[in-house]
């Protein structure tokens, strides 16, 4: 019974005491159960006896029997370092610093806060001269630095190793190692690698070191820098590999942190994603083998010919690093394809931008025959030669990728890898792929191949058989060229600005076996491009829209340029010779030029207007027109009769007649002369007579002046001297009606100002125009028309004739304006400004001697009255004087006798300084505004003679006893006024002289009664004595200013008030004494 417990409980798979617990307490005793484990220890060596621990005395829960422990099972470590560290390899660690020894092994680690720091540390020991021994194990973990996923790790690196290679005997120590370790090419790959690090700080760094310690050119000195001629083998391998197994390559640098890596690949704080990685380190690859190949006088020159021939005939997925999209086959199965069908370019957009370089630097190193030396082997097993390689890989991998890039940070690089290749080597688009795969297949263009036979995978023959080739519509050229009509009617893929020049280039490149001339594909072509048009692809932000339209549209007529000179040949037109004789308008150099018609068509009543404006479209089609003519001037004849003057003579309706004109006009200014000029000529005067149009006789004068305004508005007559000929003709009054109520100010001042300047229309013409439309908004009371219209032709208008319209309408003004109507104030002003082109100067004269001997009358009433009510009316006059005193044409009137300006300016000066006590209805704004022009325009004699009279005018309303104003208004108004310079000034030459006063005085024996009447409101009796009791005081010492009085302005108590006073009692205590009533 006890044995088969022990049994039980051995092969139990719970530890023995839960198994003990369930099943009771065992009656083994602590000798058996030891026997048990010794027989179990037998037959498996891993589990050991564990000693059981001595009793520590009686108490709960000891000294009981309890089952062995048994030895927990530790499984091995996951990896072990592939290669040992050379600092305890090769035993250099006691010949080093401690600090050293210690950052050494911190770049050991994994963390890269610890790899940070140890970097940091060794950055301030360069100095150390210990660094010659050092070196070896520096380049180890420079291997591994250099592929880091840490960009401040690869920084830091870079930095420490371009720093050790500035001291000279480092460099040599350097060349000891190179030439004593057979292996040192990996450290020449790494720094190769880091010298084109995606980061270019990292990059600028290491190759600047590069160039100054590596014999890399051929015409480098001896014995000065670093020979590296041995492992320029190994150098171009490891790039190679770079390119083609960046992962085996990141292992074999960094093998501990590749291990890392695959272990933590799915870990959301992994530091760089898988395929991020592989993409760095194939775009750093990319970049080297481009900077090792793009100088032909390098040491590596004959060493890169024959790896990157063979790499190019046996490695097919060596053009996706083209490719940005993913092949159909992982389309089809849902994105989850294998790593190994994902195209190297696939969401990598820097292997792609170095890709597209690499295409660029090896087209010109083909170009400039750099490769004669290498030998074409002629045995069947052998790679193909260089180029063909390169064409049947890279070249046709870039005709299928370039139309699906959709980065618009790679277009650039794109078409800077893509123009050179089609150019140079226009046979890329007849040869086939070395492997006929899925990849980079689109669906569009599978579905546009009409071929019934499907594309066979895996490799194709190594040596081409051009006898036996043919272009099959399921070739990759036609493939291509479905990919590129797809292109097009994506709109260029959203970068229209940047490739719609690059159009024609394409075409040109394309061969005919893939593209024929003919009528089919042509339309095809075309519709391809406008359906970029059709499908809204050209909608941009409102910034690029102009600047997309006019790429569009430039793109368009450069293919209509390139395919008209490409069929007009004898070869090609001998073959419809009989059709172009019977039917003319089939011919197939008509193709292409029928694009045009369907280009105006669309700007005239389609929406293309919107993406680019009709002037800018007009220049385009016309410098079009120009090199068609210049190609074939009979062709292009034809094609005005058959084609484009149908569409633009006879089929817009009338409202779209000014955009046709528009076009026309600008398309006109490109021609230049010729064919196109005279057709353009043509059917623009055929719009003046309006034949064409289907309108009712009633509207035939308002389509007339439509046309002429639009004529006269985009057409300059020195260009077109028949333009003032049919204007005279079609001309009449009922035209130029129709032209003041379109209400088109913009488009009537170009046209009088076109017509009025024309050289070759009479002055009666012009007289008769310019009165008819002078007429016309008079009747019409378009009176903001002609304001307008008077400012933008008085140069060129001629002076219309005694009997207009105009005179007497103004004269009308002039009545209301003067009995305070101001309704047409601002419209009289500009008629006496332009009153040359108005009428005559004896009407211009008269109006305004009217408004002046108004306004002065008004103004004589305001001050020298009692009523106000006229204040009303001074202000329209007002206004009409500012408006005339504003412009250039014042000085005229200054010398004309008739006007009477001095004294309408001393009005000018007094009423806007007038105080609100005195009870005006309005304040007089014009009246002040009118003086500042006064002041600004006028001679200084006439504002001489003004000021003088107004001080006048001041001395009259002081004496007067019929104004509004009191003494101390009257002050006010002269310190306002700014008649006087001062105070003083004011009273002495304001108030009346000594003899003039006695002369009044005398005049009281004889005329009492009227004297009396005049002075005596202006005092009481009552303020006699406290008047001279004040006067000494007031005017010898003169009272302190009030608080807050403003300067300029007398104080109520002030001197100014009181000799006023006194010179009135000097009156009245005479006048009292004579009369008896003061003692």
């Amino acid at each position: 019974m006890t044995h088969s417990i022990c049994n039980h409980t051995g092969q139990s798979s719970q530890p023995p005491s839960v198994a003990m617990g369930k099943q009771g307490k065992s009656s083994a005793t602590s000798g058996t159960r030891k026997k048990h484990a010794r027989k179990a220890a037998t037959h498996d060596p891993s589990i050991a006896i564990v000693p059981a621990a001595k009793s520590q005395g009686k108490g709960k829960g000891k000294g009981k029997n309890k089952e062995p422990r048994v030895k927990q099972y530790i499984p091995p470590p996951k990896y072990k370092p592939l290669v040992d560290d050379p600092i305890e390899s090769l035993a250099i660690a006691s010949a080093l610093p401690p600090n050293m020894v210690l950052c050494f092994k911190g770049l050991s680690k994994k963390d890269p806060v610890t790899k940070i720091k140890a970097l940091d540390e060794l950055a301030t020991t360069l100095s150390d001269e210990s660094w010659s021994t050092a070196l070896p194990v520096w380049f180890w973990h420079f291997i591994s630095l250099s592929v880091n996923p840490n960009r401040r790790l690869r920084e830091l690196s870079a930095i420490i190793h371009a720093k050790l290679f500035e001291q000279s005997d480092l460099r040599d120590e350097a060349q000891s190692y190179l030439l004593r370790e057979p292996n040192a090419g990996t450290m020449l790959a790494a720094w190769a690698l880091g010298a084109n690090d995606v980061v270019p700080g990292i990059a600028n760094t290491l190759k600047a070191s590069w160039n100054s310690n590596i014999a890399w050119h051929t015409t480098t000195p001896e014995n000065q820098l670093i020979d590296v001629q041995d492992h320029v083998d190994h150098l171009i391998s490891v790039l190679i590999q770079a390119i083609i197994d960046p992962e085996q390559l990141y292992g074999q640098f960094a093998p501990l942190l590749a291990i890392s890596s695959k272990d933590n690949a799915d870990a959301a704080d992994s530091a760089e994603h898988l395929r991020d990685r592989d993409g760095r380190i194939r775009t750093m690859g990319i970049n080297s083998i481009a900077w090792v190949v793009e100088g032909p006088s390098t040491v590596a020159h004959s060493a890169w010919v024959v790896p990157l021939r063979e790499l190019f005939s046996s490695n097919s997925s060596l053009g996706t690093i083209l490719s940005s999209q993913l092949p159909k086959t992982s389309i089809s199965d849902g994105g989850s394809a294998q790593n190994d069908v994902v195209p190297w370019g696939y969401e990598q957009r820097a292997v792609r931008m170095a890709g597209w370089k690499f295409v660029k630097t090896l087209v010109k190193i083909l170009q400039n025959d750099q490769l004669d030396f290498v030998e074409e082997n002629p045995d069947g097993d052998a790679p193909l030669s260089f180029k063909l390689g390169f064409l049947r890989n890279l070249g046709c991998a870039a005709l299928r990728s370039a139309w699906m890039e959709t980065d618009s940070g790679v277009k650039p690089s794109m078409w800077d890898g893509l123009l050179p290749l089609i150019t140079a080597f226009p046979e890329v688009w007849s040869v086939q792929p070395i492997e006929q795969a899925s990849i980079g297949t689109s669906e569009h263009a599978a579905a546009e191949s009409d071929s019934d036979e499907d594309v066979e995978d895996g490799p194709m023959e190594t040596t081409p058989n051009h006898a036996t080739s043919s272009h099959s519509t399921t070739s990759h050229g036609h493939l291509a060229f479905a990919d590129f009509l797809h292109f097009l009617e994506l709109g260029c893929q959203g970068s229209a600005i940047h490739s719609y020049p690059a159009i024609v280039i394409v075409l040109s490149t394309i061969p005919e076996t893939i593209f024929p001339y003919e009528p089919g594909t042509l339309e095809r072509l075309f519709s391809s491009l406008w359906a970029a048009y059709d499908g809204k692809a050209l909608n941009v932000i409102p910034r690029d829209r102009e600047l997309t339209g006019k790429a569009f549209l430039s793109s368009v007529l450069d293919c209509i340029v390139f395919f008209f000179r490409k069929l007009h040949t004898p070869a090609r037109t001998s073959r419809y010779e009989h059709g172009l004789t019977l039917q003319p308008e089939l011919a197939l150099e008509l193709v292409p030029l029928r694009w045009i018609e369907h280009i105006i068509q669309e700007l005239i009543h389609g929406d293309l207007s919107q993406n680019i404006p009709l002037d800018a479209a007009g220049q385009l089609i016309g410098g079009t027109l120009k090199k068609l003519e210049h190609i074939s001037s009979d062709t292009t004849r034809l094609a005005w009769g058959v084609i484009w003057e149908p569409v633009l003579f006879r089929r817009p309706p009338p409202d779209q007649n000014t955009n046709v004109i528009k076009l026309l006009a600008n398309m006109r200014s490109a021609v230049d002369g010729g064919i196109n000029e005279e057709m353009i000529d043509k059917i623009l005067k055929g719009k003046v007579q309006v034949k064409h149009v289907q309108v009712q006789d009633s509207a035939f004068p308002v389509e007339q002046a439509r046309v002429l305004v639009s004529l006269w508005t985009y057409l300059d007559s020195a260009a077109a001297p028949w333009l003032a000929e049919v204007t005279g003709q079609a001309w009449n009054a009922e035209i130029v009606n129709h032209m003041v109520c379109s209400q088109d100010t913009r488009g009537i001042v170009s046209f009088l100002k076109g017509y009025l300047n024309a050289s070759t229309v009479s002055e009666i013409s012009r007289r008769a125009v310019w009165t008819e439309f002078v007429n016309a908004c008079t009747g019409a009371e378009a009176f903001a028309m002609l304001r307008d219209v008077l400012d933008s032709v008085e140069s060129t208008a001629p002076t219309p004739d005694e009997g207009s319209a105009l005179f007497g309408l103004s004269k009308s003004w002039t009545t209301d304006i003067a009995g305070g109507d101001g309704a047409h104030s601002a419209d009289l002003g500009s008629i006496i400004v332009h009153w040359r082109i108005c009428f005559s100067q004896t009407q211009a004269s008269e109006i305004l001697q009217f408004l002046l001997s108004t306004f002065i009358l008004h103004a004589r009433e305001l001050l020298f009255s009692c009523n106000d009510t006229v204040t009303s009316k001074i202000e329209p006059i007002a206004h009409v004087l500012a408006i005339t005193l504003s412009s250039d044409t014042s000085l005229d009137f200054y010398s004309w006798p008739a006007l009477d300006f001095v004294d309408a300016s001393a009005f000018l000066l007094i009423l806007p300084a007038l105080p609100d006590t005195i009870g005006t209805s309005t304040r007089l704004i014009q009246c002040n505004k009118a003086y500042e022009l006064w002041s600004t325009h006028a001679p200084i004699e006439l504002q001489s003679a003004g000021r003088t009279r107004a001080k006048e005018l001041m001395r009259s309303i002081l004496l007067s006893c019929n104004t509004l104003l009191s003494a101390r208004d009257v002050l006010t108004v002269a310190a306002r006024s700014a008649l006087y310079s001062d105070e003083k000034m004011i009273l002495l030459e304001m108030i009346p002289p000594q003899c003039d006063l006695d002369r009044d005085l005398d005049d009281l024996n004889d005329n009492p009664s009227p004297v009396l009447a005049e002075y005596d409101p202006l005092i009481s009796l009552s303020d006699l004595r406290s008047c001279r009791d004040t006067f000494d005081h007031d005017i010898i010492r003169g009272p302190a200013p009030c608080e807050g009085q403003p300067l300029g302005i007398p104080s109520p108590t002030g001197p100014s008030t009181i000799m006023l006073g006194l010179c009135v009692c000097d009156y009245l205590a005479i006048r009292s004494i004579q009369n008896g009533d003061i003692s």
